[in-house]
């Protein structure tokens, strides 16, 4: 059985044969596709990234045909990575699969189904399909020590007390090899690195001597290998203190993991002289309020005993470390010693979510991104949902990166989302906040200067918006019974929009800030200087933030800022084949999944869009970002609106597509009329066209007397129509005011495309801004509602991309 999500990307290829004669309704020189493996066995290092342990198998063809011969896989087990890489060469197709490297150790087996099929719905077969080949899957466990590294310590002239480290090896490899102890100072011959068995395993014993060495600290590196079953090394770092007075050691090491209990939170220290020294006691300090200290003092028979503040770790990243000295003193007589303390933090995180994914008493999928979400258990008994008075109706890891949950109805409010840990450390609190449906009477709010940007902020109930004529941020309050607004001035902004969270307005400047403002009064609350300067002309759509909160910025590349770090995380530069960046820009799904990217305006032939699903998660973003095929009929769109899981998009107020760019269906609206903007409901079985009529908008003067309203046409994309290429349209909303001026050139920066339109989460106000006035627009009950029941069920989140030989067309899709 076909699973939505074991779908892997699709290879159309050319029909096959000769010019005459075959068919592909049977007979001896039918068609036949042949697949040249019978099994997949595949080794990958756990961790390992790129295509390490990829293997490979193509599909070829014999006899003739008159059909498509679209070549696919269907995937049943795990171990593998989708989407499977398919390339075309010639008349053949290369199918490489790619172990998944983020499992734990141990052996996967499953089955790969190859399919070559005569239409995109797979429902007829070329002779040969399907052909189903089992694969196996062994994740190798990292060759490691634990601890990772050594702080060894001795006093001038004498011998230090050895260390051992236990090894890891994979199953069946009894001992590793030493390759080499490199020195990092102009002190050697001090280590001795040896390898033992005991009854615990394999282990490392480091046996350190300070004869011959002045007091200080000293450093070299042992580095260990193993040859089966696959070639590995690793770098053991080792510090030496070498005291005349205090003999302490020079590091101390933490690693919060899953398994991590408060006990290794907490550490004591031995606090000793060295020969021929002279004190009575020690006291100790920490520079860090992370790091306390419980003994501050003692006499030499006493440890030095410290421990972590758990709740202090609350903003360190997953995979991030951070460090603190304990400075520990023994009187005038003696020299005092540092020790460094470093905590590791490997703990699962969550980072983000879907805010907004709930309306009040419906239930439904929140989306929630993380890190190091593959050391949850697999029923995520770590998550906590408003401190457990909510329980998910399902609950799926999707990823490393990225969590689906199934929560019941919930009422209205603010609801929290946390993660515990066996250790106690705090991590992030997320909040889902659930609004309830607003329903406002129509205003027409005077309102001038061209604006561009406009965003809208379901819980504050404001509009945001750049106004270019008076260089300021502009911020409409919407929360009461008319419109308040407020205002600050700005001339370098370039482009806005509300963080995922909704705690404050993300921005950039074409002097290349990064700005995070206040959502009320719009001050700033923190500037970055970025890499690259982001665009100086201002680009009439929000910044582009996927739900694993990465801003992409455009600059004739694309730089990822990592909003969880503050930090850049990659830059996608013109490479001259995938990459051709002149003014991109992307748009992102609300739900935060799913982005399209335009790549430029500027280059012909123009390259085509890029597409990203964010469900691998922040990690993945310097690998997945993906390329439509060339030759895609859609190379360009500027004006778009997505549903909220960006299954349909809204591209230029003139059709509907699927996330692929296969065209639904075309939004026509009646002759003479004019479509300016589209906005799509959450669930997208609405779509609203603001139009003009084509006798109401003038050249270098508007028209007078002005013959026609703007019209609002609101189209059922319940479902693709089938008799028609258009969508049913359902009736008009006639506006009795302009929002914007209806001249095309003039002396004045003024036409009637100036417009900003936006669709309110809860479906119930359309907001049009121009110009001249900011409309709130109520969407009449009755008929004109958007419906949520008998809806199709929502298309799964994995893409086939087609490829295409020998001019055969074809377009990729959303399965």
């Amino acid at each position: 059985m076909r699973s939505l999500l074991s779908w892997v990307i699709l290879a159309l290829l050319s029909a096959c044969g000769g010019g005459g004669g075959g068919s592909s309704g049977g007979g001896l020189n039918e068609l036949t596709v042949h697949f040249s493996a019978s099994s997949l066995q595949m080794q990958v290092l756990a961790g390992s990234t790129g295509n390490s342990g990829a293997v490979s198998f193509t599909a070829t063809t014999t006899g003739t045909t008159t059909s498509p011969i679209l070549i696919g896989a269907d995937i049943n087990g795990v171990g593998v990575l989708s989407p499977i890489d398919v390339s075309i060469q010639g008349d053949m197709a290369v199918i490489t699969v790619t172990p998944d490297a983020s499992q734990p150790a141990g052996t996967y087996t499953g089955t790969i189904t190859a399919l070559a099929c005569k239409d995109q719905a797979c429902q007829n077969h070329h002779r040969g399909s399907p052909y189903t080949l089992p694969y196996s899957v062994t994740v190798v466990p990292r060759l490691a020590s634990n601890p990772t590294s050594a702080s060894l310590s001795a006093p001038e002239g004498s011998l230090g007390r050895p260390q051992t480290l236990a090894l890891s090896l994979p199953a069946g490899v009894s001992t590793a090899l030493i390759d080499s102890v490199v020195y990092n100072d102009s002190a050697s011959g001090w280590l001795q690195a040896t390898l033992q068995t005991s009854a615990q395993g394999p282990q490392l014993q480091l046996s350190p001597s300070g004869a011959g060495l002045r007091s200080g600290v000293y450093s070299a590196t042992v580095n260990l290998h193993i040859d089966q079953p696959l070639v590995q090394t690793v770098s053991v770092p080792v510090s030496f203190n070498v005291s005349s007075g205090l003999l302490t050691p020079a590091t101390q090491e933490r690693l919060l993991s899953p398994s991590s209990t408060p006990t290794d939170l907490q550490g004591s220290t031995a606090v000793t002289l060295a020969p021929g020294a002279a004190s009575s006691g020690w006291s100790a300090s920490s520079n860090a309020a992370w790091l306390v200290v419980d003994r501050s003092s003692g006499s030499f028979a006493q440890p030095l005993d410290w421990h972590v503040d758990a709740a202090a770790l609350v903003d360190l990243p997953y995979g991030e470390q951070r460090s603190a000295v304990l400075h520990v003193d023994g009187g005038s007589n003696v020299s005092a010693q540092d020790i460094t303390v470093r905590i590791t933090n490997q703990l699962p995180r969550l980072t983000s979510l879907d805010t907004l994914a709930l309306k009040a008493g419906q239930g439904g999928e929140v989306l929630v991104w993380g890190e190091g979400l593959t050391g949850l258990s697999s029923t995520l008994t770590e998550l906590s949902i408003d401190g457990g008075a909510i329980t998910p109706s399902a609950a799926q890891r999707v990823s490393d990166g990225m969590l689906s949950l199934t929560l019941p109805a919930l009422s209205a409010g603010a609801h929290t989302l946390t993660l515990s840990h066996a250790a106690g450390v705090a991590t992030p609190v997320l909040t889902l906040h659930v609004l309830s449906p607003v329903d406002r009477s129509y205003t027409a709010f005077g309102t001038e200067g061209t604006k561009r940007n406009l965003v809208w902020d379901a819980v504050s109930q404001s509009a945001y918006v750049i106004n270019t004529t008076m260089n300021s941020l502009m911020r409409f309050d919407l929360s009461g019974p008319s419109p308040v607004a407020s205002a600050r001035s700005f001339g370098t902004l370039n482009r806005i929009v509300v963080a995922r969270n909704h705690s404050r307005l993300h921005a950039t400047t074409t002097d290349g800030q990064w700005l995070d403002l206040d959502l009320s009064s719009l001050q700033t609350l923190q500037a970055q200087a970025l890499t690259i300067s982001p665009l100086s002309t201002q680009i009439d759509l929000p910044l582009a933030i996927t739900g694993d909160n990465l801003a992409w910025l455009d600059r004739g590349s694309l730089l990822v800022q990592d909003l969880n770090r503050n930090a850049e995380r990659a830059v996608y530069a013109n490479n001259g084949s995938t990459y051709n960046f002149g003014q991109p820009w992307g748009v992102v799904s609300p739900n935060g999944r799913r982005m399209l990217v335009t790549q430029t305006a500027l280059f012909s032939p123009a390259p085509p869009p890029l597409w990203r699903d964010a469900s691998g998660g922040a990690s993945t973003a310097a690998t997945d970002l993906n390329a439509f095929p060339t030759g895609q009929p859609i190379t360009f769109f500027y004006r778009v609106a997505s549903d909220r899981t960006g299954s349909r998009w809204a591209l230029e107020s003139s059709a509907l597509y699927d996330f692929s760019l296969n065209k639904l269906g075309d939004l026509s609206l009646p002759s003479g009329w004019v479509a300016l903007r589209t906005a799509l409901s959450g669930d997208g079985s609405r779509a609203y066209v603001y139009a003009l009529n084509q006798n109401a908008i003038g050249t270098y003067s508007e028209p007078n007397p002005i013959l026609y309203w703007p019209r609002i046409y609101v189209f059922d994309t319940t479902s693709a129509p089938l008799l028609t290429t258009s969508y049913p349209l359902l009736n008009f909303i006639e506006l009795p005011d302009y929002p914007a001026c209806l001249a095309t050139q003039g002396p004045v920066v003024c036409a009637p495309y100036e417009l900003n339109f936006a669709l309110t989460d809860d479906d119930r106000t359309l907001l049009a801004m121009g110009d001249r006035k900011l409309l709130v627009i109520p969407i009449p009950t009755g008929p004109l509602r958007a419906s949520l029941a008998g809806l199709p069920p929502q298309a799964s989140h994995r893409v086939r991309v087609l490829h295409q030989l020998k001019g055969a067309t074809g377009m990729p899709r959303v399965q």
